[in-house]
């Protein structure tokens, strides 16, 4: 299990940005480029409208974007993403931008991906991650347990990331009105990016649900 565990941790590209990653399947490319590849298509659009967003918020932020603060929490990520597959390069404010648009990528879009935990957990005779040998027909129990206890344990709702946060977004000073309107921007063209999804998935052969933006919660339940 060890292994297991170092061996993901090493080959961990968590920290680079989903629309800069290589594809270096020519076929997984093709898929995209005929759209029959949401997962790539819809991630890239959610990943640059949120890179935007990220930019523009950083730009009306001003000197405390790049403060003593935002240095010494880019150093930190920085060191923990050492000894991975991709390590974070050094501090620049294009990286910081990239920084994190990827941290919300992975709390919003790709967390909704990996949290369809449930769709494995409402039946042993349905979906699992692991079959006994002498009874392929339905998942090992034991497994399906735990991951019925991590989906139990996991399942308290978060906040929608379409929200408007009125307590907390350009509260507190004037000062701060700048950050509404950034938002306010921001959900909109979420809102466009959401119906597009939808549409998109209605003219397909299959579903893909998971990069509608109007699912997305703004933060992990563990």
């Amino acid at each position: 299990m060890r292994q297991v565990f170092d061996n993901s941790y090493e080959t961990s590209d968590g920290y680079e940005p989903f629309s800069k990653r290589e594809i270096k399947n020519p076929a997984v490319q093709k898929l995209a480029d005929e759209g029959k590849f949401p997962y790539l298509t819809e991630g890239c659009e959610f990943y640059d409208l949120t890179r935007n967003f990220v930019t523009e918020w950083m730009e009306k932020a001003g000197d405390e974007a790049s403060d003593e603060y935002a240095l010494e929490f880019y150093e930190a990520m920085k060191e923990s993403s050492k000894g991975q597959k991709y390590e974070l390069p050094e501090y620049s404010a294009e990286n910081m931008i990239d920084l994190m648009t990827q941290v919300i990528f992975t709390v919003t879009c790709y967390h909704e991906l990996i949290g369809h935990q449930p769709d494995y957990t409402w039946s042993p005779f349905a979906n699992g991650y692991r079959v006994p040998r002498e009874a392929p027909t339905q998942v090992d129990f034991q497994s399906w347990i735990l991951a019925a206890f991590l989906a139990g344990s996991t399942s308290q709702p978060a906040p929608q990331l379409l929200a408007e946060f009125p307590n907390y977004i350009g509260a507190g000073s004037d000062k701060f009105a700048w950050e509404r309107d950034v938002w306010t921007r921001y959900i909109a063209k979420m809102a466009i990016q959401s119906k597009k999804v939808q549409n998109d998935d209605r003219k397909r052969d299959f579903e893909f649900k998971y990069f509608d933006p109007s699912l997305f919660e703004c933060s992990i339940s563990v």
